[in-house]
């Protein structure tokens, strides 16, 4: 809002400023908005596996706060534009998030012994 002003900044139409005029953004704003978008990409899938899992009876204690720490400690990475800071926070909310996965949908172990006849 600072930037832009209240009406570009809240999608309403101005016919004070064309966008030309408006001033440059910057660049941490859209570090700012890519760690946002990535965050809520995301939490579809978070979304998803935590509701099974709760209808499981399924507890994701643990590899449910090792994925908060690791998306709580992304965004200020991404927005401070650290690269391998960033990529390492979001590989570990990946991981931990694949780990929630495969807690709530187990693979078979492929013996064949729990299939049935």
């Amino acid at each position: 809002m600072i930037y832009r002003g209240p009406f570009v900044a809240m999608g309403l139409p101005s016919g004070y400023k064309a966008e030309s005029e408006l001033p440059k953004m910057p660049a941490f704003v859209g570090r700012m908005r890519a760690a946002h978008g990535n965050a809520i990409e995301n939490l579809a899938l978070l979304a998803v596996v935590v509701t099974v899992a709760k209808s499981r009876d399924i507890s994701l204690a643990t590899p449910a706060q090792y994925y908060f720490y690791a998306r709580a400690a992304h965004w200020p990475l991404c927005v401070s534009n650290v690269p391998l800071g960033r990529t390492l926070a979001f590989m570990a909310g990946w991981a931990s998030l694949l780990w929630m996965v495969a807690l709530v949908f187990p693979v078979a172990s492929g013996t064949g012994a729990d299939k049935e006849l």
